[in-house]
């Protein structure tokens, strides 16, 4: 195949939701259904392993009752997707502003170092998230509150 046979499909990403859960504390949304981020990270199934734990920690710390764990859930959960969402839109942007510096004369390869090779921030608040880490936070600070 031939180099101008090449065509580019973004793939589908979703709005950024409010929170993850729903009609009363009676749907919580997990994995790709809370996040649809077009595989902006290659790390969508450890994403929906995150949410599960954090989903079944929840459960366990209230006693499986739904409308004390899945507005924890949330709580947890959604500033992660939020500083995606955040992390997505500035390197679009910056992506978007290089390819214009580049431009109508660059070549073929510029503009695929432009969009494909990463630099810049780091990635291990992604990478290397301890989700477990993160329980023991949330939960400290929930004993910590109800105990001052």
């Amino acid at each position: 195949m031939a180099d101008d046979d090449w065509r580019e499909f973004a793939a589908f990403a979703g709005p950024e939701l409010p929170q993850l859960t729903a009609w009363n504390n009676k749907i919580v949304l997990v994995g790709d259904s809370s996040h649809a981020l077009s595989g902006a990270f290659g790390s969508g199934a450890g994403f929906a392993m995150e949410d599960g734990y954090i989903l079944s920690k929840a459960l366990e710390y209230y006693l499986n009752d739904i409308h004390m764990a899945l507005p924890l859930f949330d709580a947890i959960r959604v500033p992660y997707y939020t500083r995606m969402y955040r992390h997505l839109a500035a390197e679009g942007n910056k992506r978007t502003r290089e390819l214009e510096e580049l431009g109508l004369d660059a070549t073929y390869d510029d503009r695929v170092k432009v969009k494909v090779i990463k630099a810049g921030n780091s990635m291990g608040w992604i990478y290397n998230n301890d989700i477990g880490e993160v329980w023991r936070s949330a939960s400290e600070a929930i004993s910590t509150a109800a105990y001052s």
